[in-house]
């Protein structure tokens, strides 16, 4: 099947589908309004769409929704302009949401880590938000959002976790770590480099890529980080890279490159 649909969209639509208990599940937040969609699987015709009906003065955003499990169900965690929500699969019920104002063009993916949710408020000053999830019903902005980061968050590339650590980098390159549990910086640092690839972590080594070409390798300690490698691409990277089969995996402009042992 093909499914073919037009929306208002602003640079295109940017965010991924995902697939869970049969149907497939997109963001659509264009110019006028704030969509989220669901296929049938199996026919690829429309089973349910939601509008978010966020009074924000910006409305297109490119979130990925994120598959949870919460209160023993699978819970759909999509972000939007102005507000994130909690949605049932099966019929695009919305179960929970926190707001946060006018942030819009949300990009960074929601992380979920022990029964919490983190994640980005978009332009222009973006957030970084911890939202635990036990007992989430109606609005919980007031109730559930459990801490808030205003410094260095960014806008495009997306955070990692690891056990009670955040490891989150700006666009301007900034580098922080943050503790999972108060959000508190831990240390910082700083690629002095622009960034877009969202940062990946594999056996405690960081990888960062910037839009001028370089390609960071370092290790990760509660004190900070320790430089193992630095690659220069001679031509941008925005693409976040894959990690496969011991391999890491990485898209420049103009070529495909693959790196390993």
């Amino acid at each position: 099947w093909r499914y073919h649909d037009s929306y208002p969209a602003m640079h295109g639509n940017g965010g991924s589908p995902v697939l869970v208990e049969g149907v497939l599940i997109f963001s659509a937040d264009g110019e006028k309004k704030g969509l989220l969609r669901a296929l049938d699987v199996s026919s690829g015709k429309l089973k349910w769409e939601v509008n978010r009906n966020q009074d924000v003065r910006r409305k297109f955003s490119f979130g990925t929704p994120l598959i949870v499990e919460s209160g023993g169900e699978k819970v759909v965690v999509s972000q939007g302009s102005g507000m994130v929500g909690g949605y049932r699969p099966a019929d695009g019920k919305l179960i929970w949401w926190v707001e946060y104002g006018e942030g819009f063009s949300l990009v960074p993916r929601p992380v979920y880590q022990e029964g919490h949710v983190y994640l980005t408020t978009g332009f222009m000053k973006a957030k970084l938000l911890a939202i635990r999830l036990d007992g989430a019903k109606g609005e919980i902005t007031d109730t559930h959002v459990e801490w808030v980061s205003t410094k260095d968050i960014p806008t495009t590339p997306s955070f990692v976790i690891s056990g009670d650590e955040i490891y989150v980098t700006d666009d301007t390159g900034r580098l922080s770590c943050l503790s999972r549990k108060t959000g508190e910086r831990l240390w910082r640092d700083s690629y002095k480099r622009k960034i877009s690839a969202s940062l990946t972590l594999v056996d405690n080594r960081l990888f960062a890529f910037s839009e001028e070409g370089q390609g960071f390798v370092h290790k990760v300690s509660d004190k900070g980080i320790e430089e193992i490698a630095v690659n220069d691409f001679a031509e941008p990277v925005f693409a976040s890279p894959i990690i496969f089969d011991g391999s890491v995996i990485v898209r420049s402009k103009s070529n495909l490159w693959r790196f390993g042992n």
